[in-house]
């Protein structure tokens, strides 16, 4: 048990801490110099659903699709041809 301490906390500190931490920072709003005022309010994720930023999701998913298909078209045939040649005696 004690031996998953210090793994245990790496990831605490290094994953799950900054995750937290971009949780709260998402919650709050922006003064008029860029800096974040500390908040509770879920505007910035009612703006999530703005036209532009669907545009922008969907513009992703197609480029991480096309980039899927690509590395599939590519890898495929060279992941095939090396498991066909003979191993080098």
């Amino acid at each position: 048990m004690w031996l998953l301490a210090p793994g245990l906390v790496a990831v605490l500190l290094l994953f799950y801490l900054p995750q937290a931490l971009m949780f709260v920072v998402s919650l709050g709003s922006r003064s008029p110099y860029g800096m974040v005022v500390p908040g509770i309010g879920l505007a910035n994720y009612a703006r999530a659903f703005d036209p532009l930023y669907l545009w922008i999701l969907w513009r992703s998913l197609l480029l991480a699709l096309a980039t899927t298909v690509v590395c599939l078209a590519v890898g495929y045939p060279v992941a095939w041809w090396i498991g066909r040649v003979a191993p080098a005696r």
